[in-house]
């Protein structure tokens, strides 16, 4: 590939398009940083979510020169996932729990136990609004109020 200059690049994140020359965009943004540095950044938190393929297998694997290619086997990919909800605050000395969203209402392996991490549970394993809430309610507001009563963002 390098004689064609191709490379080969693995894609991620998320792609989005903002129109920087739009004047109201600009104005609420500059808002938004007036309200931001309001707080000490120690009382500003940022909430975040990512997807955990818990049974997917790796694409790839490494031989041994004495292994024979041919006597490996892959699977078939499993798309079964949680949802992790992760959140701290700017300065990173706070971090709240680790949250877990999964489709079981209680799953077995949680059944008669206590559990290190809260969980809730959700039809698609995703965070939606009612889970959102519910996260905010249980999980955020209490944790945060047992270490400051000041007004966070």
């Amino acid at each position: 590939m390098s004689r064609q200059c191709l490379n080969l690049v693995n894609l991620y994140g998320e792609a989005s398009i903002v129109d920087r020359n739009d004047l109201e965009l600009l104005a609420s943004l500059e808002m938004l940083y007036g309200v931001i540095n309001e707080y000490d950044h120690a009382y500003v938190y940022h909430m975040d979510e990512t997807g955990l393929f818990f049974r997917l297998v790796p694409r790839y694997t490494l031989l041994l020169p004495s292994e024979d290619p041919s006597t490996i086997r892959g699977r078939k990919k499993s798309f079964e996932r949680v949802t992790l909800v992760v959140c701290c605050n700017a300065t990173g000395t706070e971090r709240i729990p680790i949250t877990m969203i999964g489709q079981a209402k209680e799953p077995t392996c949680i059944a008669g136990n206590s559990w290190p991490i809260p969980y809730f549970a959700q039809r698609n394993a995703w965070i939606d609004i009612p889970t959102f809430n519910k996260w905010f309610g249980q999980v955020f507001v209490p944790y945060v109020r047992r270490r400051t009563n000041r007004r966070v963002l």
